[in-house]
């Protein structure tokens, strides 16, 4: 049986003590790995590379933590009020499943993905980020091609396109 992060995220609310204690477990995932400076140095190594290449000018990811904006000096891009910074010079990083910054924002259980959803489809930042996918180059790293939401959108793009 497999069992998708979502289901399994909103299982552990329903037999914990709700969506608090999942968020809180969450941040202090975050918490311990920047509190050991290896292993904080073994997470970002990617994210420092990337901070080399200047031309990355924008970076969509669906990870909480804040290495980009830390180690690439990128604007983060989280909710449809901070859109209003899309153009601002330097690096952006579209976090379209929230930020470990902005706690609340964070999606994790399938209500989330579905609330998510639905802000993709019908929002500022969802209309860009298909904007993106069909008129730049996108390079996928470490990448599934199992997230739920980004499945949705690229799905919905192809059948566009084609």
């Amino acid at each position: 049986i497999q069992i998708t992060f979502s289901n399994l995220m909103s299982m552990y609310v329903k037999f914990n003590k709700g969506r608090s204690a999942l968020l809180k477990k969450i941040r202090n995932r975050f918490e311990y790995i920047k509190s050991f400076p290896r292993l904080y140095n073994l997470a970002t190594l990617f994210h420092r590379e990337l901070a080399t290449i200047y031309q990355i000018t924008e970076i969509i990811t669906t990870n909480w933590d804040d290495f980009f904006e830390r180690e690439c000096g990128s604007i983060s891009i989280v909710t449809d009020k901070d859109f209003a910074f899309w153009d601002t010079p330097g690096r952006k990083v579209y976090k379209i499943h929230g930020s470990i910054n902005n706690i609340g924002s964070i999606v994790a259980t399938t209500e989330d993905y579905k609330e998510c959803n639905k802000k993709l489809q019908t929002g500022v930042i969802g209309s860009y980020l298909k904007l993106l996918l069909t008129t730049k180059v996108i390079l996928f790293v470490g990448y599934s091609f199992s997230d739920e939401d980004f499945n949705k959108i690229y799905n919905f793009l192809i059948v566009i396109i084609l």
